[in-house]
């Protein structure tokens, strides 16, 4: 038995966490591992795993 899974909600978020890395919060950031359904509510668009950038050095 196949259950179709109901599409995504309008403004879909969930995890996806922006936040000043602990290491270095002046001068990195990190994203938190999540999902979201795309501006079309089409599709869903994942972080398998969470992410930091430096955005200065």
């Amino acid at each position: 038995m196949f259950i179709h899974p109901q599409p995504p909600l309008p403004g879909f978020l969930f995890g996806l966490t922006l936040s000043n890395s602990a290491n270095s919060p002046a001068t990195t950031i990190d994203v938190d591992a999540g999902v979201a359904a795309d501006a079309d509510n089409a599709q869903l668009v994942q972080l398998a795993s969470g992410i930091s950038k430096v955005l200065q050095s």
